[in-house]
């Protein structure tokens, strides 16, 4: 990873950066241009009890209804869908699920 100030990627309209120095929590990680945050702490909030429990709350807001109806009209989601499924990754998936569902349909019978 190349070493990029905030003010270079600022100019350059880039999301992220890159300092090769250690966060607060030690993650030597990309930083977001917005917050000076780091993206493994952010990754590891997202990931928590609390992290989780204030992205329930919001899903349940009336904001965050309004954000998922805009998504699912917009028809995103389902193209996404297609192509993972016709993705190599999709179709291992697929397969997967497929195998397990057989072996639960022998297993109950």
């Amino acid at each position: 990873m190349r070493v990029i100030s905030r003010a270079t990627a600022r100019k350059r309209g880039l999301k992220r950066y890159f300092t090769g120095k250690p966060c607060l929590r030690g993650h030597i990680e990309q930083r977001l241009v917005s917050s000076k945050g780091c993206c493994g702490c952010q990754r590891e909030y997202q990931r928590s009890e609390s992290g989780l429990a204030v992205r329930k709350k919001y899903n349940a807001s009336e904001k965050g209804l309004a954000v998922k109806r805009k998504y699912e009209a917009s028809g995103k989601g389902l193209a996404r869908g297609r192509k993972y499924k016709a993705s190599q990754k999709g179709q291992f998936a697929e397969r997967k699920y497929r195998e397990r569902k057989k072996l639960e349909n022998e297993q109950s019978v």
